[in-house]
Parts: C-alpha cells; sequence; structure tokens
C-alpha cells in the first residue's frame, strides 16, 4: 500500500472514528455471534465429516462428476455475481474518490482484492479439508492425499475470486464467452473422461477421484497462480463507472437490510428490460388467462439474463430434491438448499403476482375480481417452475438409476408449493407495529427476533418446503399440512389486504 492510498484511508476512517461504547458492543455482538452460531455450525460440520455414511457417499470413486458440477457451477455464479456486485466495492463517496483520484487503479483496489482471493482461499481448503477428514475416517486417504486435496480446494476457491473480478470486468458478450467456457469445460470432463488434461474442469474431477495424487492439484496451484497474476492488469481494467455504481447499489442494499425490508434490497439489483421492449407485451385473445399469461412471459423474456438464471436455479432445484430424496446422508442439508434456490429462482418469473396484489389493494382497474386477476398471473410462473423442476429431476434421473418416479414427483410437489409461498410472501402487510413492542426476557429484548422471523418467513416457509418434498417420497403428509399452512396464511392475509 502506498502512501497516499495510506492517507485516504486515514483520512476516510478518522472521519467515521467509533467510540469506546461502540467498540466494545461490536465485540461482544462478535463474541455472541461466534458462541450461538457459529460455535455449533462448526461442531455439526465435524459430525457430518467424520460420519462414516457420509464418507461412503463421497467416497472419490463415485463422486468425481459431482464434484466437477459443483466447483463449475461455483464458477460460474462467481462470473455472473461479479457482474452484478463484484469484489471491488467501497463506501459510495470513497469509490468515487479512489477511482476519480491519481492513485492507479491496481494500487486502490490491491487490499480489497487480496481480501477477497484470501477469504475465497480459505473457503476452498476449509470445504476441502471437511472432504478429507471423511475420506481419513473410512482410510481412504492418507496425510499427503489430504494435503493435496487442501491444496486444491484452496486453488479452487482463488480461481473462483479471479472469475468474481473477471466477471466485474467483462462486458455482457465477454461474460457470456467466460461461462460458455466453463461450461464446455465441464461437458468435455463429464462426458470425454480421458480428456481431463485438457479440462480445468477435469482437473477438478482427477484431483477428487484421485485423493492422494498431487498431479492435479499442483495443475489447479498453477492455474490459480496465472489467474492471480492477472489480477493487477484486471483491476487496472475497471470501469470506475462500474464501481461506483455497484458501490451505491451494495450501499443500498446494506440499509434496506438494515430495516429488514430484503424485498427491496433484492430489487436494488434488479435490471431494466432491454430486449422486446418495442413489442406490445398485451395481445388480444378469446381467454383472459391467456392474455396476462402471454404478458408475464413477454415481460420476463425483456430481461434475458434474470429469467436465464431462473430457469437454471429452477433446473438445478429439481435435481437436489431428487438427490436428497434418494435417502443420501445429509439429504436433510441439500432438500433445505433447494428449498431456498427455488424460492429465489421463482422471484423472477413471479413479477405479475406481486402486480396482482399491489392492483388488490388499490381501487379496481381491470373490471375483473382480484382473486381473477392473481389467479391468472400464477399460471405463467407455475409452469415455468414445473417444467424447468421437471427437467431438472428427470435428468439427475437419468445420471443416477438409483432416483425413482416418487422422486420426480416430490420435485413437482416442491415447485407447486415454491410457487405458493411466493403468492404468500407477496400478500405480506407492512411491519405490524405490535412486532416493535418490547419483549423483556433474562437474556435481553426479545423483540428483534419476532421481527426478523417476520422478515424471513418467506425463506423459512421455503426450506420447510423442501425439507418436506424430500420427505415425500415417503409420505406426503408433510408436503400436505405444509401446503395447507401457506394456503391458510395466504387466505389470512387475503382477507386484510
Amino acid at each position: 500500500m502506498t502512501d497516499p492510498m495510506r492517507t485516504v484511508l486515514a483520512v476516510w476512517r478518522s472521519r467515521h472514528d467509533r467510540s469506546l461504547a461502540e467498540a466494545s458492543y461490536t465485540v461482544y455482538l462478535v463474541i455472541m455471534i461466534a458462541l450461538v452460531t457459529i460455535a455449533p455450525l462448526v461442531r455439526g460440520v465435524w459430525l457430518v465429516a467424520t460420519d462414516a455414511a457420509l464418507a461412503a457417499a463421497v467416497a472419490p470413486t463415485t463422486a468425481a462428476p459431482i464434484a466437477g458440477v459443483v466447483v463449475a457451477s461455483v464458477w460460474v455464479v462467481a462470473l455472473v455475481a461479479g457482474h452484478v456486485r463484484g469484489p471491488v466495492v467501497f463506501e459510495p463517496f470513497l469509490a468515487h474518490v479512489l477511482t476519480g483520484g491519481p492513485i492507479p487503479q491496481r494500487t486502490a483496489f490491491a487490499r480489497t482484492v487480496s481480501i477477497t482471493v484470501g477469504v475465497s482461499s480459505a473457503i476452498g481448503a476449509a470445504v476441502a479439508g471437511c472432504l478429507s477428514l471423511a475420506w481419513n475416517t473410512a482410510g481412504a486417504l492418507t496425510g499427503v492425499g489430504g494435503s493435496a486435496a487442501v491444496l486444491a480446494g484452496a486453488a479452487c476457491g482463488a480461481l473462483a475470486a479471479v472469475l468474481w473480478l473477471v466477471g466485474q470486468c467483462a462486458g455482457d458478450r465477454a461474460l457470456a464467452v467466460g461461462v460458455g467456457v466453463v461450461t464446455t469445460s465441464l461437458v468435455a470432463a463429464v462426458t470425454l473422461p480421458s480428456s481431463w488434461v485438457f479440462s480445468p474442469v477435469g482437473w477438478v474431477m482427477a484431483a477428487y477421484a484421485r485423493a492422494g495424487e498431487p498431479g492435479p492439484a499442483f495443475a489447479l496451484m498453477g492455474l490459480a497462480a496465472l489467474g492471480l497474476a492477472l489480477t493487477p492488469r484486471l483491476t487496472a481494467r475497471l470501469n470506475p463507472a462500474t464501481v461506483v455504481r455497484q458501490s451505491r447499489q451494495w450501499a443500498s442494499v446494506r440499509l434496506h437490510a438494515g430495516t429488514l425490508d430484503f424485498s427491496a434490497s433484492a430489487a436494488t439489483y434488479q435490471p431494466l428490460p432491454r430486449r422486446g421492449r418495442s413489442r406490445f407485451a398485451i395481445r388480444g385473445a378469446p381467454l383472459l388467462a391467456l392474455v396476462v399469461f402471454v404478458r408475464d412471459a413477454r415481460a420476463a423474456i425483456r430481461t434475458p439474463p434474470r429469467l436465464t438464471t431462473s430457469v437454471i436455479g429452477l433446473v438445478c432445484c429439481g435435481a437436489l430434491v431428487t438427490l436428497a430424496a434418494t435417502a443420501v446422508p445429509t439429504a436433510w442439508m441439500l432438500s433445505a438448499a433447494a428449498g431456498l434456490v427455488a424460492y429465489a429462482a421463482v422471484g423472477a418469473v413471479s413479477d405479475g403476482i406481486r402486480h396482482a396484489i399491489e392492483a388488490a389493494a388499490a381501487l379496481p382497474l381491470y373490471g375483473l375480481s382480484d382473486l381473477a386477476m392473481l389467479a391468472a398471473h400464477v399460471l405463467f410462473p407455475i409452469l415455468v417452475t414445473i417444467v424447468a423442476v421437471t427437467i431438472g429431476a428427470i435428468g439427475f434421473s437419468v445420471l443416477a438409476p438409483t432416483a425413482t418416479w416418487t422422486a420426480i414427483a416430490a420435485a413437482l410437489a416442491l415447485a407447486v408449493s415454491v410457487v405458493a409461498i411466493r403468492v404468500m410472501n407477496a400478500l405480506k402487510p407492512p411491519l405490524p407495529i405490535a412486532l416493535l413492542v418490547p419483549i423483556p426476557t433474562p437474556a435481553g429484548d426479545a423483540a428483534a427476533l419476532n421481527r426478523v422471523l417476520w422478515a424471513v418467513d418467506g425463506l423459512i416457509f421455503a426450506a420447510l418446503a423442501g425439507l418436506a418434498a424430500s420427505a415425500a417420497a415417503g409420505t406426503v403428509l408433510p408436503a400436505l399440512i405444509l401446503f395447507v399452512a401457506v394456503l391458510a396464511v395466504s387466505s389470512f392475509r387475503w382477507k386484510r389486504r
């Protein structure tokens, strides 16, 4: 860090000095979060990693393709996420000073990029370390092999950080090329196992399948070193307007998240319509439901990246639910993750639902009942969700013969449940004043917990829907109970809209 950079940061920090009481509270908060949240999580990871059933499920010889798909997905997500919110983000004013001042960008952004690479590498090494621990428990890995696996995980994490920065630098076409390269590498590694030498994803699969051999790990480390060597050039090529814009968006997201308005936070990153704006979304049709369906479809097509991401997420959700329904170890984690992914993905195709509910709260404009308008707007998201989830479930069943038709039915149950949860969340009124009343307890004010539960009720129901869907392969009772609960809450909110 150069002297001008130190001066800028010193002036910035001097204007945001915290009192001793604020600093003490921050330390207390970090300690309590570590004791209440992080410590149980670490213990749970340890118990899962040392479980013999998990060690058999993630055996290097059988789960290598899954490892390749997971790493390739992380790299693609890093590329796409960098286009929305990259690693080089500051406070808006500081971003304006650093991008418009005399300090070179490679110097101004070096500290932020270094921290990002370090954290990402540590996460990759930690995940690989957990897998190595599971293999060591099963007696399938030695100490040298575990070290190679950890190095491979750290290299994958560093590459994810570099790709995150590439996504922030790249334009739309370059981003599409990058996603295509990673996808091609994955397809080549899965369909042509002999071509793993020429494919980075193949190196990941080889490092997993041949746990204990350092060759693939060294190849990944060399590729990561090449990517890290290019980071100064990437930071120098960053568009200052992109850094300032993303910094403003991130500040807005933090502001809304601080007030528990997560819908507004998500709307901050909603892309503007680009394609198809010259075409009318409303077309004449004999049925009103068909008119609304075409309108919602055209509105979704106007933001292709958002729609594509939504469909990909739903396809992955179908695969996750089918995998969880085959009674693999830690199936509940996969089920909950599938519910959360589906809930987030359906949001991109449920704008019509939110519009119908907003119109229902105002004066009548369309000459039909509010319920009919809402039912018409549900058709497009339910169709897209069912089709995408079915494709993911059937695709996974082809790759994994252990999957059954009941597992595919469980995925369809999750699709219907998630759309119903989206309707329930759209009907949510403003925060009730009763939730602001303090609730004194020996451990402190518990009112904040009620407000957090109110803000994330949709996520909680989505995770429960994933769990119920995976259990639906054996019994449909949990899925039915959850669906009835969602309908009851939606009905209650609809009557008081």
